[in-house]
């Protein structure tokens, strides 16, 4: 019915006008900033065309980095202005990394890495989102949630827990110590 495709291509447009204006928003976020300076002095740039928002239909993630398209938000997907923040300072941590490191995506050593180290800088770990989220251990809360969450981002490459635990476990002391492109964790 007509009524019904225009009433979804409405909502659609309002989804991604809402992603735009929050994505440009973002980019005055100062983690995003810093993030997007030390690209550029590695010698990256990142054209305007970068940045996307687009429906991602199925996909279960809020956003991703792919390196011959850049970052992409799914308007679709992303609730919050601070969950888009969140998902554009991890992602931008995949980009980094990509750019100063040329990772494999399809090594699950390299994937893990990544993840480890999005995890610990994008805020995705921060108390107020692990108390959100129901987990109140209050010792080594952020060392937890990074390992756990990495691991659920692994399993988008190699769907086994234990073969993702593995390759977090693996790289985890070397990834989590890593702080580039700061000097501690945010």
């Amino acid at each position: 019915d007509f009524a019904l495709f225009e009433s979804m291509a409405t909502a659609l447009k309002e989804e991604l006008d809402r992603c735009q204006k929050w994505q440009q928003k973002a980019m005055d976020d100062i983690h995003v900033k810093w993030i997007v300076d030390h690209m550029q002095k590695l010698g990256c740039s990142l054209p305007k065309t970068f940045f996307s928002c687009r429906p991602c239909g199925d996909v279960a993630a809020v956003g991703g980095y792919f390196p011959d398209e850049g970052l992409v938000i799914c308007a679709d997907k992303v609730r919050t202005k601070g969950e888009l923040v969140r998902t554009m300072r991890h992602e931008l941590i995949h980009a980094f990394d990509h750019c100063r490191a040329n990772i494999d995506w399809n090594e699950i050593d390299h994937v893990a890495c990544a993840e480890v180290r999005a995890q610990n800088h994008s805020g995705e770990c921060g108390f107020m989102q692990e108390l959100n989220r129901g987990h109140l251990d209050l010792k080594k809360h952020h060392q937890a949630c990074v390992r756990r969450r990495a691991e659920l981002s692994v399993r988008q490459v190699n769907p086994d827990p234990v073969v993702a635990a593995a390759a977090v476990e693996r790289v985890f002391a070397r990834c989590f110590a890593d702080t580039a492109p700061y000097t501690r964790i945010p």
